[in-house]
């Protein structure tokens, strides 16, 4: 359950690091359009899963120098390194094209990869995710191996079996939402999330900067 923190941070988080191009809401499909009342709208709704976040990853996050969001009409993708957002030059962008957004619920692929990558080598154009086995200090490196191994044993249904980055992802997602069964589905990736990225203990050992 989110606390009354977490909806600080999810703030400043939509202040600080969601950016939505001029011209989006005016291209949706009058049905998808008519649900908003501006563009925050849809930069509330690519940060609402992260509400069951640990308030530490949330900092990181927004402390961090890099990682933005940014809402547009039809690119839907992680890239690294320093690209124009708008006026913006923004350092590590996770692009959500607002159709998908609105259409596909819980956590954005684009949003789950730049997470990876924060925590894998602090975003740094060509660095290691998490999901390649990285880490942004030791013990996040172990963690990314144990994310490795975890996967190789191939408990990862169909959707997310593509790759440790799509099975990363796909965990993320499960945890957030609290679905149903995922834990069932893959156990081990359940502990290693809740002792890692879902632990304010682990993350008040990490250093932030």
């Amino acid at each position: 359950m989110s606390t009354s923190q977490n909806q600080t941070a999810l703030r400043a988080l939509l202040r600080e690091k969601v950016h939505s191009q001029p011209g989006t809401l005016a291209r949706l499909p009058s049905s998808q359009a008519e649900r908003l009342r501006s563009p925050l709208d849809l930069g509330r709704l690519a940060l609402a899963p992260l509400s069951r976040a640990p308030l530490e990853l949330l900092a990181f996050w927004q402390a961090h120098g890099r990682g933005h969001v940014a809402i547009n009409p039809l690119r839907h993708e992680y890239v690294a390194g320093v690209q124009p957002v708008g006026r913006r030059a923004c350092d590590g962008v996770a692009w959500l094209a607002a159709p998908r957004l609105l259409a596909e619920p819980g956590l954005a692929e684009p949003l789950a990869s730049l997470l990876d990558h924060l925590l894998g080598s602090d975003g740094q154009p060509g660095g290691l995710r998490l999901s390649d086995g990285g880490g942004r200090t030791a013990a996040w490196a172990e963690v990314g191996q144990r994310l490795r191994r975890q996967y190789s044993l191939g408990y990862a249904p169909t959707e997310a079996a593509a790759s440790p980055a799509t099975y990363f992802a796909w965990g993320l997602r499960g945890y957030l939402a609290a679905a149903p069964g995922w834990a069932i589905v893959d156990p081990g990736l359940e502990r290693l999330l809740r002792s890692s990225l879902f632990d304010s203990q682990f993350w008040r050992s990490q250093p932030l900067g």
